[in-house]
């Protein structure tokens, strides 16, 4: 009896470190799947619950789920109606791209009213930033500047060009308003000079002439009047009428 007990002891025993060693490398070792046609996925999962087809997840720094490809495409989403493929991060980028010899993310669509890359921030940050120190960005109110420059906005006033070509002169303007009248002079005292005679073409002043008539034979005389009186020649007679200043 004793040894019928002991025995099953030991098979049990036997099973139970079996069991642990087997759970012990079936968590260590990683499950390969291998396909050996085009249009067989090496790895499937299928979900007909609107939960997920294939779920990875990795501690610390590793990295849920990874593909590599020699020439093809590493990660692809396809979705008829929804999001082929999205990323999302508490802290960090939700999507990263990263490439050696080409662009680092390339967006396509085919549809009119849709837009190769479109972006959003509901934090109210930029909508977009390129560059070490956003040497581009675009504000999340649309304005785009560049190495801190708002484009659009006035700059600093240039330095003054060359004078340009003297234009043709306008037409004159209307004749000003009549100024005043001007302080009176220094008083000055003139005299009327009259002589006859063939000849006479000049004045006998001794100062300045201030005036001059001329009388001839078909000149109906001459007549002037200075501040010491006046003279005249009659009518048909020559001579020459003037007024003298000092």
């Amino acid at each position: 009896m004793k040894a019928h007990t002991i025995a099953r002891v030991a098979i049990v025993s036997l099973i139970l470190v079996f069991l642990v060693l087997y759970i012990k490398v079936a968590a260590d070792s990683a499950a390969s799947y291998t396909s050996t046609r085009q249009a067989v996925p090496g790895v499937f999962g299928h979900n007909t619950a609107n939960g997920d087809g294939v779920f990875g997840k990795a501690l610390a720094t590793g990295r849920g789920v990874l593909g590599v490809s020699e020439s093809g495409v590493s990660v692809e989403g396809h979705a008829k109606e929804g999001r082929g493929v999205v990323g999302t991060s508490d802290t960090k980028a939700g999507v990263e791209g990263y490439s050696t010899d080409a662009v680092g993310v390339w967006g396509f669509t085919r549809a009119q009213s849709g837009a190769g890359g479109e972006f959003h921030n509901n934090g109210g940050g930029d909508l977009l930033r390129a560059g070490a120190g956003g040497l581009f960005r675009v504000s999340n109110t649309g304005d785009v500047l560049v190495r801190g420059q708002l484009l659009g906005a006035a700059g600093a006033p240039g330095p003054p060009g060359p004078p340009g070509v003297q234009g043709s002169p306008g037409s004159p303007g209307p004749p000003g308003p009549q100024g005043p009248p001007g302080p009176p002079g220094p008083p000055v005292r003139t005299v009327a000079v009259c002589g006859g005679g063939t000849g006479s073409t000049r004045c006998s002043c001794t100062g300045r002439e201030i005036a001059r008539q001329v009388s001839g034979l078909t000149t109906p005389g001459c007549s002037v009047t200075s501040d010491t009186g006046t003279c005249s020649i009659p009518t048909g007679a020559i001579g020459i009428c003037c007024v003298c200043a000092p």
